[in-house]
């Protein structure tokens, strides 16, 4: 497999012979097969933003045995999980709580509420 005109910044190789890349310079996960040519792009092929079907500067990936992708969006400060053949993509935990990647801060915060329902300053009503 040979591949160009990429900034790579993350590469995970998946056990059904397929290659992930996290492209910094076109804000986007490919994602290549071993033993064939061609690539599919996985993650944000809609260019730089922050929307949902969006990356910006994607760094570190994790993917599953489904082939969801688990992406480090750094410039937006999140972790974005793309299932497989989705437009768009959220990352939630078990519960449906919404987490944010802090690059420059460095902690991983949930976003809002994740202490159930209630008036308290960590909930939501």
């Amino acid at each position: 497999l040979f591949v160009d005109n990429i900034i790579c910044c993350g590469l995970v190789i998946h056990d059904q012979r397929c290659v992930y890349v996290a492209d910094i310079k076109k804000h986007e996960v490919r994602e290549y097969r071993l033993g064939d040519n061609n690539e599919a792009i996985e993650a944000s092929d809609n260019g730089q933003g922050d929307g949902l079907n969006q990356l910006g500067f994607p760094t570190n990936l994790f993917v599953d045995r489904q082939k969801n992708i688990y992406v480090s969006d750094n410039s937006n400060h999140r972790i974005m999980k793309q299932n497989k053949g989705a437009k768009e993509g959220l990352f939630v935990d078990t519960k449906g709580t919404p987490y944010v990647a802090e690059g420059d801060n460095q902690p991983i915060t949930v976003t809002a509420g994740g202490n159930g329902q209630g008036a308290g300053a960590n909930q939501l009503n």
